[in-house]
Order: structure tokens, then C-alpha cells, then sequence
């Protein structure tokens, strides 16, 4: 026999028909089992709170699971069940404490319309291709890890995660007003990642005991993406990018705890803001990178595989630069005195290397020439006549070319003096 829909769905809708009231297990269980339409509706048919750790839906007839009237779920619900269920709906819940679901036989809609808190985790694990999961006014969640492929979510409500915001093989990431989360991770292939409002990623105190990392990672794997989150400001431990990305704008990023890795296989260049991180690690295709307010001298640079070319402002002012390029930055001012002061300095050089050698030369002319006293004698008209004036003519001209007397007046010529010889002594008389 067919069971028809209306039949299966189980609904319980008509809370303003009955007093609230609050379910619990019996015999000291704090679990549900659900196993059947019938069970459902005899156990829940007069509650809008239910307060278990767990409410566990382990067998469920063809159609739509539906709980209709109920607010407030206190534990966990989880859905495991690997038959065909069309779809899993919560109509009227408001505050859930968990929801997970590990069906991998498929499941057309995940839809809960009027939930505004989760204190728990909503884990929702490769629902199926076509599966579509939506939480349209989810503002507030401990945390968030959606497995895909899926054809749509909706989380457009979302504000705050306190832990883990985990989105795998989505077709589109659209978190409009998502403001802070613990730690984010995107992975896939997603036509685009829009976070306009997310200002920092960092895990705080109130998530000790949920599993979670803290900071945020992307991992891209389609043929180009644009990433910007204009509202960022500062993450905690660890800002991983790698993809295929082409364009990168953190207008506001300042502080990074731990690590900035990029690692991009697209042609990028980008000028980031930030004035600290722990560490700065960068790969692949960055034709330029820029940080003008980093404080390199805290900072670990692991730049190893970008050209020197790539390293730009406030990374070519580091001590990791001239190391490894060989050369300093020199600013325009700093250029403009060097084109100055250079060529002055080497004018200054040659002036005084001109210096020296004049007054070498002049001490050389000194230490070899030998000081004569000289007399000038009047020749004879005609010469002195004979061999002995032939002998005495060339041996004066020999002197003059060596230097030793002074070229004369024609009929004059330059006699050495004998040098006159010191007083006799003369003993000193008492």
C-alpha cells in the first residue's frame, strides 16, 4: 500500500492550540530513538521544548520528516538514516543545541526556516549534489562545517560562529553579514567568496570545549577568483590563500598572530596594510608584494622562492632583502644626495692624489740634485782657445744637462766654487 505524503509527513503545528510543554525522556534516558512515524507523534505531539542530549532519527518511512510546533531542542539531532527521505524539516524550531547529518543516500532539502540559534556544532556531511540546506535567519552558531557537493546553501542570517566555519565543494560562499568566527575554512571551487562584514577570525575563550582551530584558510581550485574582505582586521594564528587567485584587497588587515602564507598560481600582485605578523611566507606567481607599514625587524620573512624584483615596499627595507640581494634600499632622497656627494668626493680624491705627487716629486728633486756654490767668470772673446777650451766647452755643456750649473749669458760661464772650508780650531783659552 501507498502511503501518501501528507500521511508521512509527521506535523505537529498547532502550537497555539495547546499549553507549552516541556518533553523529556523516560526512564531515566536522556535519548530519543526514533524509528517511526507512530513513535514521533505519540512522543512529541504535545511539546514545544524537548530537552535530551540527543534526539536520534535512526529509521523514518518515505517522505518528509517534519516536526512541526516544537522551538526549542535542547541537545543534539541527528539524522543518520540511509533511506529515502525527501526531506528534513523544522518548520517552527527556534534554538537547537546541535544538528548532525551523515546520510550519504541523498536528501533533497535541509530546511530549517525559523532557527535563530545553534549552541552546538551543525555538522551536515556530503548531503548529496542536489541537496539544497538553508538556514535563512541562523544568526548565532558554536559552529559550522557543511561537507559538499551541495546545490545551494543559504546561512545569509549568519553574524557570529564561535568556533569552526568549515564550507567544502560549495558552488558560492555568500556570507553577507558574518562579522567575527573562530576559525574559517573554504575549500572547493566556488564561483566566488563574498565576506563584506567579517572583521576578525580568531577563536576565543567561550569555545574551550568545541574542537576548533583558530584563523583562516582558503583554498581555491577554479580557473580565477577575486578575494576581498575590505572589513578585516586581524586574525588569529594563521592566514593560509592558495589558489588560483588573481586579485587580492585587505584594505584593513593589521595584525596577523601567527602566519600570512599566500601561494598563488595566478600572476598577482597586492599591497597590503599590515603593520605585524609573527611570520610572512610567500609562493607562487606574486609578481609584487607589498607591505609599507610592516615592522620587518619582528618579523620572520621566508621569501625564498619570489624573485628580488617581487619584493616591494617595506619588504625590500629588510635585512632579508639586503641579505639576500646584495644591495640596500636606497630612498629617492637618499639618491638624489648620492648623485650629489659622489662625484664631489671623487673630485676631492683626484685633487688630493695631485696634491701628493707634486710634493713628491718636489722632495725627489731635493734628495737627488746637489747643492753648488757658483761664480760667473767672464770667457775670453773667441773662447778659451785650443783643445783644453774644446775639452772645457763639452764638459760644460755636459754640466748643464745634468743640471748642475744654470744656462749663462753668451761670454759668462759658471765656475764651481769650492766650498769654503770650516775655521781651524782653536783651543779655547781659560
Amino acid at each position: 500500500m501507498t502511503i501518501m505524503r501528507p500521511l508521512v509527513a509527521l506535523a505537529i503545528w498547532a502550537p497555539s492550540l495547546i499549553t507549552a510543554q516541556v518533553c523529556t525522556p523516560g526512564n531515566g534516558s536522556s535519548t530519543y530513538n526514533i524509528t517511526s512515524t507512530r513513535q514521533a507523534l505519540d512522543l512529541f505531539s504535545d511539546c514545544t521544548t524537548i530537552v535530551a542530549d540527543q534526539i536520534s532519527i535512526d529509521d523514518w518511512d518515505n517522505g518528509t520528516f517534519s516536526l512541526g510546533g516544537i522551538t526549542n531542542i535542547s541537545g543534539t539531532l541527528i539524522y543518520n538514516y540511509e533511506g529515502n527521505v525527501e526531506a528534513l524539516e523544522m518548520p517552527d524550531l527556534r534554538y537547537l543545541g546541535g544538528l548532525v547529518s551523515t546520510t550519504s543516500t541523498g536528501i533533497a532539502s535541509i530546511l530549517f526556516s525559523q532557527l535563530l540559534t545553534v549552541t552546538g556544532r551543525v555538522d551536515i556531511r556530503e548531503p548529496g549534489v542536489e541537496t539544497q540546506v538553508s538556514f535563512p535567519k541562523l544568526w548565532n552558531a558554536g559552529a559550522v562545517g557543511i561537507t559538499g557537493p551541495v546545490s545551494l546553501f543559504n546561512l545569509s542570517a549568519l553574524q557570529t560562529v564561535a568556533g569552526d566555519l568549515i564550507l567544502e565543494d560549495m558552488p558560492a560562499v555568500a556570507l553577507p553579514q558574518l562579522q567575527t568566527a573562530g576559525y574559517i575554512r573554504i575549500s572547493g571551487m566556488p564561483s566566488y567568496i563574498t565576506m563584506p562584514l567579517l572583521t576578525s577570525a580568531a577563536r576565543g575563550s567561550d569555545v574551550e570545549a568545541l574542537p576548533s582551530s583558530s584563523g583562516m584558510e582558503i583554498n581555491q581550485e577554479n580557473s580565477g577568483i577575486d578575494l576581498e574582505f575590505p572589513a578585516l582586521a586581524s586574525v588569529d594564528r594563521l592566514l593560509y590563500i592558495q589558489g588560483t587567485v588573481i586579485s587580492l584587497n585587505l584594505p584593513s588587515l593589521e595584525y596577523v598572530s601567527g602566519t600570512l602564507h599566500i601561494d598563488t598560481s595566478a600572476p598577482l600582485s597586492f599591497d597590503l596594510p599590515l603593520a605585524s605578523a609573527a611570520s610572512i611566507e610567500l609562493e607562487g606567481d606574486i609578481t609584487r608584494a607589498s607591505f609599507p607599514s610592516l615592522d620587518t625587524n619582528n618579523t620572520s620573512l621566508r621569501l625564498d622562492a619570489l624573485p628580488c624584483a617581487a619584493l616591494g615596499t617595506g619588504l625590500d627595507e629588510s635585512d632579508y632583502y639586503d641579505t639576500r640581494c646584495g644591495q640596500q634600499h636606497i630612498s629617492t632622497g637618499g639618491k638624489i644626495a648620492a648623485g650629489v656627494v659622489v662625484p664631489l668626493g671623487v673630485l676631492g680624491i683626484i685633487m688630493a692624489i695631485i696634491v701628493w705627487y707634486k710634493k713628491r716629486m718636489r722632495r725627489g728633486e731635493k734628495a737627488s740634485g746637489r747643492v753648488v756654490d757658483v761664480e760667473m767668470v767672464d770667457l775670453p772673446a773667441g773662447g778659451s782657445g785650443g783643445e783644453a777650451g774644446a775639452a772645457g766647452e763639452r764638459e760644460r755643456d755636459r754640466d748643464i744637462e745634468r743640471g748642475r750649473i744654470p744656462v749663462t749669458q753668451p761670454g759668462m760661464m759658471a765656475r764651481e766654487r769650492s766650498p769654503t772650508p770650516p775655521p781651524p780650531y782653536e783651543p779655547r783659552q781659560e
